[in-house]
């Protein structure tokens, strides 16, 4: 600990999951996407989350700029694409989050509970390879009232329109 004391904070997160044994093995997030339009240029996909109860995830740093500023610590909710994916991310819309108080920290954060909609508008770049699939990627720190757990990625497949 004498070497790396941030590590000590990880040794105790996953002491507590053992610890208590609860709903942590599982996913705290599970996310489907559909395509809702599309026209000659782009296409709008539906990203709908469901958060497991009890849970919240950080709202996109869009909707909570405050968050930044009052916990660096913890990471905003994000959609991306990787670079060499066939598609392109031009605009993200990201729902209003709701302000809530949490014992870990000291002012009210804006999170996101229960069941969201993101929505994204996506163009296909013009020297992609025809492939039928490619990958959002929602990245996302599942927070209960008393702790946050470390951030995730969660892929979610999409079929070209």
């Amino acid at each position: 600990m004498e070497q790396h004391p941030a590590s000590f904070m990880h040794i105790l997160f996953a002491l507590n999951r053992y610890l208590s044994g609860d709903a942590r093995g599982q996913e705290v997030v599970a996310a489907t996407a559909n395509i809702k339009r599309v026209t000659e240029h782009d296409f709008e996909v539906e990203v709908a989350l469901k958060m497991m109860e009890g849970w919240h995830i950080n709202a996109s740093l869009s909707a909570s700029e405050q968050n930044a500023s009052i916990e660096a610590n913890l990471m905003p909710t994000t959609l991306s694409v990787d670079a060499d994916a066939p598609v392109e991310i031009v605009a993200v819309t990201y729902p209003k989050g709701t302000s809530a108080q949490f014992a870990f920290s000291e002012e009210p954060l804006t999170v996101y509970e229960g069941d969201i909609a993101i929505s994204v508008q996506l163009k296909r770049k013009p020297d992609a390879a025809h492939t039928t699939r490619f990958t959002l990627n929602l990245t996302y720190q599942p927070c209960s009232e008393t702790e946050c757990l470390l951030p995730k990625l969660l892929s979610i497949p999409i079929e070209f329109p």
